[in-house]
């Protein structure tokens, strides 16, 4: 169907707006107002600032996105882990 293609994108949250949206950052900079929906569960009140999210935002719109899940944090043992074996 034309129109409904998605763009998948990935962000950082910068603030809370309320318990269903925030103010997210993407990579290149660009801010945005991402939203939760009804159908998907993911409580925005839990997360902190500089938790990072995947968006689904429209190709016609970008001051906004759905947001589609939280991206998988790394554990700090799992991290220092990674930058030990790299040195």
């Amino acid at each position: 169907m034309a129109g409904r293609e998605e763009i998948s994108l990935t962000g950082r949250i910068v603030e809370q707006i309320s318990g269903t949206a925030c103010r997210v950052e993407l990579t290149n900079g660009h801010r945005m107002v991402a939203h939760t929906t009804r159908k998907n569960s993911l409580d925005l009140s839990r997360l902190n600032p500089g938790d990072e999210l995947i968006l689904a935002a429209s190709p016609f719109d970008f001051s906004k996105a759905r947001v589609v899940g939280q991206t998988e944090r790394k554990s700090d043992y799992e991290s220092s882990r990674i930058s030990q074996e790299t040195l």
